[in-house]
């Protein structure tokens, strides 16, 4: 066998397009996983999330954004004094967030909404941490 046969014969590596990497498509797929009590134990609490890189959610963080940016803008152009955010205020946008990410749930008496995610990553740091690795983590969503 010539060196041109085997070279012909050689598997070819699988080209990957720009479409494998784009996050913001992938993460508008949901995933559902157990919430983990304090004790580490599964409940029979099942979140379902979209991932945090998904163009609804970053459109809904934007939005916030934006709004708080206008309204900054016109207080400017009214020369008044920009106001102190408390830190309070700042580590609820954070969570918030979180919040955005969750798009339904089952096992909990509440009915999903939106204020009520935002209540139930705000009173529990370890509900937060759940939320926003199975969030940011791309995999999840393939």
């Amino acid at each position: 066998m010539s060196t041109q046969t085997s070279n012909q014969n050689a598997v070819k590596p699988r080209l990957l397009s720009l479409a494998s990497f784009d996050a913001s498509t992938i993460c508008e797929k949901t995933y559902t996983f157990p919430l983990i009590d304090f004790d580490g134990a599964e409940t029979s609490v099942l979140l379902t999330v979209k991932g945090s890189e998904a163009d609804s959610v970053k459109k809904a963080i934007y939005k916030k954004l934006d709004k708080k940016r206008r309204q900054e803008k016109i207080d400017a152009e009214r020369n008044k004094t920009p106001a102190f955010v408390e830190t309070e205020v700042l580590v609820l946008d954070q969570k918030e967030s979180v919040a955005m990410c969750i798009v339904n749930w089952v096992g909990l008496a509440e009915e999903y909404s939106p204020e009520l995610a935002l209540q139930l990553v705000a009173n529990s740091d370890e509900v937060l941490k759940q939320v926003k690795n199975a969030a940011e983590t791309v995999s999840n969503f393939i």
